[in-house]
């Protein structure tokens, strides 16, 4: 992963006065976030959203009859091959307007299950962003493939690699629902990674401002904003230790004051 990184706008502050104005300001920084994702995917960006497999959503909906599953691009079946059942490689156009399914092998006599699940009014709802009648078309997978979760609160006991899911795959034509809080700002458990030009963050932001010119939101994302995944990993645990810090002092505080009102109090009072 040395050639990807990360992109950290600072998305948040606001001068809105009315709460019209800051949904006007929501709604914009969607949109032009949103827009930016083709100009990332066509650099090579990789996407895998991962979320249903994390410690906490497994924890929450264990008892949940839905169907659990991972969402990734092309790029990504690029750099971390799946195979069918014949051995070969998966590949998928940004061109199709399918709503593909790579499905592992196993899972076939639950065929019908599968596409019952998918193909609810609700669940559609939810997984396309636009629907244009988009056909579930199902790939069969070799049982025993490994999956790459590149997401540390997915398996971190097993190097955050799911055991046979089933995928679907967002392409630029299938209307394919894309988290855009995931696509930028969530760190390391961002869906999007980014492409760096030569493991350069500054030269990669380079490259990319004229774009964010255009949506015009250069105001948001700065030069500091692009990092490798190792500066990012020094910021968080730097971050943390502070924060650890704070929370002592805080507790030495608060222990110091409880100890004055105590020797404070009349010797004959109640504890």
């Amino acid at each position: 992963m040395d050639d990807y990184g990360l992109l950290q706008p600072s998305i948040g502050h606001s001068t809105a006065y009315t709460r019209d104005e800051f949904e006007k300001e929501m709604y914009r920084d969607d949109q032009a976030l949103d827009q930016l994702y083709p100009f990332l995917n066509h650099r090579g960006a990789l996407y895998i959203d991962a979320t249903d497999y994390e410690e906490n959503a497994l924890l929450l909906n264990r008892d949940s009859n839905n169907i659990r599953s991972i969402t990734v691009n092309p790029n990504y079946l690029k750099a971390f091959p799946v195979v069918d059942r014949e051995g070969q490689p998966i590949q998928v156009s940004e061109k199709s307007e399918d709503w593909v399914l790579l499905v592992p092998e196993q899972y076939r006599d639950r065929e019908e299950d599968i596409r019952h699940f998918y193909e609810r009014e609700n669940i559609r709802d939810f997984y396309l962003t636009t629907d244009q009648g988009q056909k579930l078309k199902i790939i069969w997978l070799a049982e025993g493939q490994r999956i790459f979760s590149s997401n540390p609160d997915v398996f971190p006991t097993e190097q955050n690699m799911i055991h046979d899911p089933i995928i679907h795959v967002k392409t630029e034509e299938n209307h394919l629902f894309t988290y855009r809080s995931g696509i930028l700002g969530g760190g390391l458990n961002d869906h999007l990674k980014l492409k760096l030009v030569d493991k350069d963050p500054r030269l990669t932001y380079k490259e990319l401002q004229p774009e964010f010119d255009r949506h015009q939101i250069d105001d948001q994302i700065k030069q500091n904003s692009v990092f490798t995944f190792s500066q990012f990993l020094s910021q968080e645990v730097a971050r943390l230790k502070a924060s650890i810090r704070t929370s002592l002092l805080s507790m030495l505080g608060l222990s110091k004051r409880i100890c004055v009102f105590d020797r404070a109090k009349p010797i004959n009072s109640f504890p």
